[in-house]
């Protein structure tokens, strides 16, 4: 046997070992690419959301433990269309405004109140598949709040 040249078997082990290492690097690149995938996918997701497909009644008495016990955003909206009404008496913490539009895009839970509840109606139906959070139109308006004994701040 030559001594200066290789011994075949320790270039078949060479051999050997480069192809597990390939083939290994190969499994981890397929693995680490498939839960990047995975979780890119699931992180996708989770991020849409949908339009509020819809708007929803609450009488007073509901719409008063909404108001107290919601744990994320709200905003009371009066839509009577002269801020002079709202000058003159409002549910505590509702801001003005007479415009739908506003609210687009809002992830903000939505309660809606008029008079009487006989326009706010039309101003939720305008909020559906514009906007993200609830959308809840307080039944009877602020007649029925004022009514049924409930609290109006100036």
């Amino acid at each position: 046997m030559d001594m200066n040249q290789p011994d075949i078997k320790e270039g078949k082990k060479l051999e050997k070992i480069v192809a597990i290492i390939l083939v290994l690097m190969i499994v981890f690149a397929i693995i680490y690419l498939s839960i990047y995938l995975i979780w890119k996918n699931k992180s996708n997701a989770s991020n849409e959301i949908e339009y509020t497909k819809n708007y929803y009644f609450l009488l007073p008495k509901d719409a008063s433990v909404f108001i107290n016990t919601t744990s994320h955003n709200l905003t009371i909206v009066d839509m009577r269309g002269c801020k002079c009404k709202y000058n003159g008496g409002h549910l505590p913490n509702a801001t003005w405004n007479i415009n739908p539009t506003s609210f687009y895009n809002t992830t903000d839970d939505l309660l809606i109140y008029d008079e009487n509840g006989s326009e706010s109606i039309e101003f939720c139906e305008d909020l559906v598949n514009h906007t993200y959070g609830k959308i809840i139109c307080l039944q009877g308006g602020i007649e029925a709040w004022k009514n049924d004994g409930y609290e109006v701040v100036l």
